[in-house]
């Protein structure tokens, strides 16, 4: 059986829990703000709206892409655009021309 947490224990995950840590943690603030996925090297772009958890692909219903009103990953978003990267987050953009993962940086370790 595993030992109750420490009072230093408590105090480091409470104190992850109230910041910025990741572009996930921004997603709550942004949902339902739209998004492009951008990848300029291979000509990929993909309109999506941001959700709870991940993005929504913005293609029109009869689109038959099959993604329709799901909520994505980055990487299943990136997938869908028909690209690969090392860095997903980096090629989702608001509206502004910022990526998610500047803004991300931009607000690291700030309390929600």
């Amino acid at each position: 059986m595993k030992p109750p947490p420490t009072t230093k224990e408590k105090q480091t995950a409470t104190a992850r829990g109230t910041e910025i840590s990741s572009v996930k943690d921004l997603l709550p603030f942004l949902h339902g703000v739209p998004v492009t996925y951008r990848f300029d090297k291979y000509n990929a772009t993909l309109e999506g709206t941001v959700a709870a958890g991940g993005y929504v692909c913005g293609c029109a219903a009869d689109a038959s892409c099959g993604y329709y009103g799901k909520v994505l990953s980055a990487l299943q978003f990136e997938k869908h655009a028909g690209v690969a990267s090392k860095n997903q987050n980096g090629h989702v953009f608001l509206r502004n021309g910022t990526s998610l993962c500047e803004l991300f940086h931009a607000l690291r370790g700030v309390p929600t």
